[in-house]
């Protein structure tokens, strides 16, 4: 995550309509610096100093600022990160502000974590090690999770669903009855399943990163009274859930649009490495930090045996790069350098581990 990270770019382009530049930063994309956070009189090819307040994501780019640098190395370098993001703790309550508990399956992981709390003059939680064969993942049932979340469909209790589409520009949601009730039923079973969305969407909203606008269609509401009714609802719960959402209040043909904060990626580019073009796509960085967590565990499962992965050549040169560290970190836990081994097409999946 870039959030909090102090870099030296240098400025492509001013443009005075948008009142921003646009900083180089090394990245896929160039940074979005507004005026006003900016220092007076700049122009094209000026080197400075910027911090990231947003992470990229959905086509833009990182968000920055030059406010509030201090303690900058002299002279500055050429270009590149001059100091990390956010510590790992800082990032874990950001992401649950209600977290009361953390469970690692490293050691030294688990040691940094309480460093940085007391570093911070946090109140130390649970922070537990997992130390069992399973994978952690596995066994928190975090993986199921996770797949979950990976499909746009979610069954709302009591019946009917949210079908949730990320596009370029929006989050759309769908609410289906899916047979919850049929056309003769009451305008307060149609009301009553509309709140269920509404509570649901709250759990999934922080759940998969959704930020941006995010354009709900309802089940179709008769009256006036219960349109404006389900809405101050939907506030509440937002509330209640910590979400900063500004609802907008509901057309007559049962559409909401909402504005939420954009501070990360959402899950579904994370994990696709972009807008999904299908429920299945995955980027080769995830498939890389899966294929790692299955070496390790296949590794603590036979410490004598080597760890081979086996995988589609996209997937072996995320290992060498974007998660190369991801890679280190797994080397330095079994004692041993990973072997990877690219081979295009296998029969039924884009990667394996194969114990040598």
């Amino acid at each position: 995550m870039l959030a909090g990270s102090v870099h030296v770019g240098r400025i492509r382009a001013v443009d005075r309509n948008l009142q921003a530049a646009f900083v180089e930063l090394g990245l896929d994309q160039a940074g979005f610096l507004p005026l006003k956070d900016a220092p007076a009189g700049i122009s094209e090819g000026d080197r400075l100093a910027v911090a990231v307040t947003r992470e990229p994501g959905g086509g833009k780019g990182a968000k920055l600022t030059t406010r509030g640098l201090d303690e900058l190395p002299e002279p500055l370098p050429a270009m590149g990160m001059i100091r990390g993001g956010r510590d790992g703790w800082y990032r874990l309550t950001e992401t649950a502000p209600r977290l009361i508990g953390v469970t690692v399956d490293d050691a030294d992981t688990r040691t940094r974590l309480l460093e940085e709390l007391g570093a911070a003059g946090e109140a130390v939680p649970e922070v537990s090690l997992h130390s069992r064969s399973v994978d952690l993942f596995e066994a928190a049932g975090v993986a199921d999770q996770v797949e979950a979340l990976e499909s746009p469909m979610v069954d709302l209790p009591g019946g009917g669903t949210l079908l949730i589409e990320h596009v370029a520009t929006l989050t759309a949601v769908d609410v289906n009855s899916s047979g919850a009730f049929d056309r003769t039923a009451t305008e307060q079973a149609a009301y009553d399943l509309n709140l269920a969305a509404c509570r649901e969407m709250a759990r999934q909203i922080p759940l998969r990163g959704i930020g941006g606008l995010v354009v709900v269609d309802f089940v179709e509401l008769a009256t006036r009274q219960h349109r404006v009714q389900l809405v101050d609802a939907w506030r509440s719960i937002c509330a209640e859930a910590g979400l900063a959402a500004e609802i907008r209040p509901m057309s007559p043909g049962g559409l909401v649009e909402l504005s939420l904060p954009r501070r990360r990626p959402s899950l579904a580019e994370v994990l696709a490495g972009g807008i999904r073009r299908g429920p299945a796509s995955k980027s080769a960085q995830t498939l890389a930090f899966e294929a790692l967590r299955q070496a390790l565990q296949a590794a603590g499962q036979s410490p004598a045996r080597q760890p081979v992965i086996v995988a589609d050549p996209s997937v072996t040169h995320a290992l060498e790069a974007e998660a190369a560290s991801a890679r280190h970190h797994v080397e330095r836990r079994i004692g041993r350098p990973l072997t990877l081994r690219p081979r295009p097409a296998l029969p039924s999946s884009p990667y394996e581990i194969v114990l040598e």
